[in-house]
């Protein structure tokens, strides 16, 4: 049903059909029908979709469709729809589809993007990396001060954050190709990858040849095959790490993480009973809206009067 109504509504576009057309994109069945219809409504059409991806009411799971809809359409002004959402976007996952969206037209349609904006976009995601690198590696070595430390959820957050720390490398590596069209980053991204030593290291001469200042120092450190303290201490120009303590980082975690960080950290303070964090559950879970993530607060909450009232 829901097919034959996007399918209709190509037919006959009406700026009324906009807000249903949204909501369908939503439906891996009718998707593709609610492309082409958003797509016959031209300009309007486009200038929904920007307004959309700008709502960040709006869940991520529908949000994250938007970039390769939007590259559908003109591809100047779709590029410029997307370019003006790159810094922005707090979603990692929105962020990455916009990227492949912007490295689509960039390829298809030759659409130049502001050199300003793709440096300043690196520089970010460049720090980001760092800062991940970071977390991850004052999680490992609280571990191994305490070994009480070593839970489930502390090898959840340690797993999270080397999968998010990949996922921001993917990032880093779109924006140079943004910013470098005749050089083959894509080729570089996948010889880094390589099992082959000499594989890698051709990439990373490359890499060393090609960038300037100030990306790549960090750059180079960030693919950098040493220790992570080697890799921060290379990448210590664009990124000084705080000294942060264990209990700390959670702290932190729960308060700038995103939803499936701050899942799995909320979860880890149950497990250590980290009283001295509950101000912090409190406050999110007083003002949280996601429905998954506010169970876990509550639970850990919950976690927390137990073994608070074990010991009175």
């Amino acid at each position: 049903v829901v097919v034959r109504v996007a399918r209709a509504m190509a037919v006959d576009p009406r700026p009324s059909f906009l807000p249903a057309l949204l909501d369908l994109l939503g439906r891996r069945e009718a998707r593709a029908d609610a492309r082409a219809a958003l797509l016959a409504q031209g300009a309007a059409g486009l200038e929904f979709l920007g307004r959309a991806l700008h709502d960040h009411a709006l869940p991520v799971e529908l949000r994250r469709h938007l970039p390769r809809t939007i590259a559908l359409f003109e591809p100047e002004p779709a590029g410029a729809v997307l370019q003006a959402r790159l810094m922005d976007e707090p979603s990692g996952v929105v962020r990455y589809r916009i990227l492949r969206a912007m490295n689509r037209l960039a390829a298809s349609a030759g659409v130049a993007f502001d050199p300003g904006l793709l440096g300043r976009a690196a520089g970010a995601t460049a720090e980001s990396v760092l800062r991940l690198v970071h977390w991850r590696l004052v999680l490992e070595r609280g571990a191994g001060e305490d070994a009480s430390r070593a839970t489930p959820g502390h090898g959840l957050l340690v797993q999270l954050l080397r999968d998010k720390e990949e996922q921001a490398v993917e990032r880093l590596f779109r924006l140079l190709a943004l910013l470098h069209r005749a050089e083959d980053f894509k080729g570089v991204f996948r010889g880094l990858q390589s099992v082959d030593p000499r594989s890698r290291a051709s990439s990373r001469e490359l890499l060393e040849n090609v960038l300037r200042p100030p990306l790549r120092d960090p750059v180079l450190a960030i693919v950098h095959e040493g220790e992570s303290e080697e890799r921060l201490a290379r990448g210590r120009e664009l990124f000084a790490p705080p000294t942060l303590g264990y209990t700390e980082l959670l702290a932190l975690l729960l308060e700038r993480g995103g939803e499936s960080l701050r899942c799995v950290a909320a979860f880890h303070v149950g497990e250590l009973g980290l009283a001295e964090l509950r101000p912090a559950l409190e406050a999110r879970a007083g003002s949280e809206p996601s429905f998954f993530l506010a169970r876990v607060l509550e639970r850990t909450l919950g976690a927390l009067d137990g073994r608070e009232g074990d010991r009175a």
